[in-house]
């Protein structure tokens, strides 16, 4: 009964998945290297493509012939998610910051099967002895 219960809510989310269509790409003829913020608030952002009227976008809006993901707006930035495949066939993702009055932005490439170096954090050595340290006086000879 308990995995009736789950197969049937499984096979539901599937379908509702299904019928809801993907939004259109927003300027599908343009690069997304032509691409201009030209203002954000919460919710929007204002974006031109090279010398074409400006467009209003949301996050989930897809950009350009790449139709790359609006992932983030935040107040003078933009952060796209762009998706290609390798000359190898290999899946390639891509975040995209676009800023205010910036053309093209900075693409970071992620690269799979890649793990980044873990951070490490500074620490502080204090030397033997009593553990207090004390500042020298200038002119002094110690």
């Amino acid at each position: 009964m308990r995995h009736a219960i789950i197969v049937f809510v499984f096979i539901l989310s599937a379908a509702l998945q299904a019928q809801t269509p993907k939004k259109p790409v927003v300027a599908p003829a343009f690069d997304l290297a032509t691409l201009t913020l030209v203002k954000t608030s919460d919710t929007e952002a204002v974006v031109r493509f090279g010398a074409s009227p400006a467009e209003v976008i949301a996050v989930g809006d897809r950009l350009g012939k790449s139709a790359a993901s609006v992932v983030e707006i935040a107040a003078g930035r933009i952060v796209l998610e762009e998706a290609t495949t390798a000359a190898d066939g290999t899946p390639l993702r891509a975040r995209i910051v676009v800023r205010e009055g910036e053309t093209g932005g900075r693409r970071y490439q992620r690269q799979p099967g890649v793990t980044p170096p873990p951070g490490v954090r500074p620490e502080v050595v204090v030397a033997p002895g009593d553990g207090k340290t004390s500042k020298k006086k200038p002119g002094a000879n110690q």
